[in-house]
């Protein structure tokens, strides 16, 4: 990793989040039987096994923020459309975290390393 690039991201606002969050979890790995239709609404009611790994997760007052850090090398107007293709395993991860944690994602975050950007889904 890019020493800038990590640089960057201690002192970006996200970082100050993570590091005021309660019950900070890296590397965090989970499996999780869900619907499929939690997945994609079409899917049907059967269960599907769901594993990964969340990248950063923490607890506010408000709920669970998800964070996933990305190395794509993206800049500008790539960044969102990037993001967009992250959507659905942002959401998959928060409903897996939802399950097992017991607790409400109210924030869902995607840190693209190479330009610095924090986006919001």
């Amino acid at each position: 990793m890019d020493v800038g690039q990590l640089e960057a991201l201690l002192a970006s606002p996200l970082a100050e989040d993570i590091r005021s969050g309660k019950n900070v979890l890296r590397e965090y790995p989970f499996t999780v039987l869900i619907s499929a239709s939690e997945l994609d609404a079409d899917a049907g009611d059967d269960q599907v096994l769901l594993q990964g790994v969340v990248d950063c997760c923490f607890e506010t007052a408000e709920g669970l923020t998800v964070v996933d850090f990305k190395t794509d090398r993206v800049f500008g107007e790539d960044v969102r459309r990037r993001a967009e293709h992250y959507r659905p395993q942002l959401e998959a991860y928060s409903a897996a975290l939802e399950r097992v944690l017991e607790k409400k994602v109210v924030r869902r975050v995607l840190y693209f390393l190479s330009p610095g950007e924090t986006v919001n889904l």
